[in-house]
């Protein structure tokens, strides 16, 4: 029972991994590709133009956006983005774009299972651990500040916050004075896009 259960997962995982979805590949000369595909390792995009089509690949060299429509109605947008202060594997992400503005916040959603201590009730089982890492970049940058959980409570954001709302002092008032919640990285953002410039 135990063996049919590890199969089911993992033909679960399996699936999620190959599925593709209809996606449109903005490339840097401004010309676009419309077909099936999905993010596969190092930010890279798989896409075939018709179903029995040959899959081709795309990185940050050619990519200047991907436009991701999901079945539900959806459409999620990413952009290569450069990670201020990195070198060498992982310095470029393709990362979700979720707030646009003077300052546009982004994402880098990873959900992982694993097999280990299950901690409901003891034993062995999956685990789900989700994960959102933000980024911020200032209107056009091709460089992005990893904010990793978004803390608007830590003293690493509150230093960042003269960087990027530093012409807010509102904003920097309320930051300070924790108006926002501990994690409301959006909020802010929305703020400072509303009200500040």
């Amino acid at each position: 029972m135990k063996n049919l259960f590890l199969l089911v997962i993992s033909l679960f995982f399996i699936s999620k991994l190959t599925a593709q979805n209809k996606i449109s590949v903005t490339l840097k000369d401004g010309s676009s590709i419309h077909g099936l595909g999905r993010i596969i390792e190092d930010g890279k995009i798989l896409l075939k133009k018709t179903k029995g089509a040959t899959k081709e690949i795309y990185d940050y060299k050619t990519v200047e956006k991907l436009t991701i429509y999901n079945d539900d109605g959806v459409e999620q947008n990413y952009k290569h983005k450069i990670i201020e202060g990195s070198a060498g594997f992982g310095s470029v992400k393709l990362l979700e774009v979720v707030i646009v503005g003077e300052v546009t916040l982004y994402q880098d959603y990873s959900s992982g299972a694993a097999y280990g201590p299950n901690m409901m009730g003891g034993g062995y089982g999956f685990t789900n651990h989700p994960k959102t890492t933000y980024y911020i970049a200032k209107k056009g940058s091709d460089i992005v500040t990893n904010l990793k959980l978004a803390n608007t409570y830590s003293k690493k954001f509150i230093k960042l916050t003269k960087k990027y709302f530093g012409d807010c002092n509102e904003l920097i008032s309320k930051i300070k004075a924790k108006d926002f919640k501990r994690y409301g990285i959006e909020d802010v953002v929305k703020y400072y896009n509303n009200n500040c410039n």
